[in-house]
């Protein structure tokens, strides 16, 4: 069944919050900086819309995840990832698509076409200059964020093609 989100206090055990019906796909979950959880929703079978992605706000004093905002994408998003602080968060859809949003106004930055199928895994570099995707297809790539910035008007042309802007690829990892 459907479970949702739950959350324990580490020293203790103790149940803080759950957020039944949650509809998030596995590596779908990630906390963004120290002040949100976000969420994918994909949508079930005869559902209407895409998905979409929520965020909670972390109330720490008071134990509860609160709904700050929801997002709604133009595709189904499965994996999120974030920056350490919180500033960018990105998104992989099931056309291959990867987007980055900004959280602080929830508004996406930019598009791409990183993969030929659906993006199943995202995570950031250490220092959160290179964004590594997985997908379906087999390939992993790695993606400088600043190259991505400086070359926006060409991610939009590319839109049917998976863009030749990366930085490493890996390929047959499926």
């Amino acid at each position: 069944g459907d479970v949702g989100i739950m959350s324990w206090d580490f020293a203790t055990g103790a149940d803080h919050s759950t957020r039944p019906h949650c509809a998030c796909p596995r590596n779908g979950l990630v906390l963004v900086g120290q002040r949100y959880l976000a969420a994918s929703q994909i949508q079930r079978a005869g559902s209407v819309g895409s998905g979409e992605i929520i965020f909670w706000a972390l109330n720490k004093s008071r134990l509860k995840l609160t709904e700050a905002a929801r997002s709604y994408p133009v595709e189904p998003i499965i994996p999120l990832a974030c920056t350490t602080d919180g500033v960018y968060l990105a998104g992989g859809g099931l056309s291959g698509k990867l987007y980055l949003w900004e959280v602080s106004t929830w508004s996406c930055l930019i598009a791409w076409a990183g993969h030929q199928k659906p993006v199943t895994c995202l995570v950031f570099s250490d220092d959160d200059s290179l964004l590594i995707s997985g997908a379906e297809d087999g390939v992993i790539y790695v993606w400088s964020i600043l190259r991505l910035f400086g070359t926006v008007e060409q991610l939009h042309v590319t839109q049917n093609k998976v863009n030749q802007d990366f930085v490493y690829c890996w390929i047959g990892h499926g």
